[in-house]
C-alpha cells in the first residue's frame, strides 16, 4: 500500500480483511489483517472502477454491516448505493446489489444492522433504506429527513 493515497478504509469485525479505497488508482481492494498485530498485510483482492478523468468514480463513502457479510459503497459519478457480498472464508467481495439514489455521499450503518441510512449532501435529504440483520441485504428506502447543507451524520441509539 505504500505510495497510494487511501480515501476510505474499513475492517471486518471478525478482523481477518481490510478494505480500503484507493483514489488515485479508482480501486477498490481486499487486503489480509492480522488483528492481533495489526498489521495490514497482502492484497487479495482489486476491483476497478475505470474512469474518463482521475478520480471520476471516487468513492464517497463506505460502511460495512455489523454481521461483516456486506460491505456497502457509493461513488461520485453513480447515483447508487452499491452492496457487496463478503466471502466468510477468504474475505473476496462480489456484487450483491445496487439501490438508486440520488447523490449519496455519506453512509452509516445502525448496529443492529436493520437500517442503512444514506446521506445527500447536495440536496440535504436523508434516506433510510431497510437491511436484514443476519445478511445485510438491502430492501425499500424511505426518504425520512431533509436538513440544510449538511457535511455528514452520525447515528445514536438509544
Amino acid at each position: 500500500m505504500k505510495g497510494v493515497a487511501l480515501a476510505r478504509a474499513h475492517f471486518i469485525p471478525a478482523g481477518a480483511s481490510f478494505y480500503a479505497w484507493h483514489e488515485l488508482e479508482n480501486t477498490l481492494a481486499c487486503y489480509r489483517y492480522d488483528a492481533a498485530s495489526g498489521i495490514v498485510g497482502e492484497r487479495i483482492q482489486r476491483l476497478s472502477f475505470p474512469g474518463s478523468a482521475e478520480g471520476a468514480h471516487s468513492t464517497k463513502a463506505l460502511a460495512l454491516h455489523p454481521s461483516g457479510r456486506m460491505l456497502y459503497t457509493t461513488q461520485a459519478t453513480r447515483n447508487q448505493l452499491s452492496a457487496w457480498r463478503i466471502d466468510s472464508e477468504t474475505g473476496l467481495l462480489s456484487r450483491a446489489q445496487n439501490v438508486l439514489l440520488r447523490e449519496a455521499t455519506r453512509i452509516t450503518v445502525t448496529p443492529d444492522g436493520k437500517s442503512v441510512f444514506v446521506l445527500d449532501g447536495v440536496s440535504g435529504s436523508i434516506c433510510r433504506v431497510t437491511a436484514d440483520p443476519f445478511t445485510g441485504q438491502l430492501d425499500r428506502k424511505t426518504k425520512v429527513a431533509l436538513v440544510q447543507e449538511p457535511r455528514s451524520m452520525a447515528l445514536k441509539t438509544i
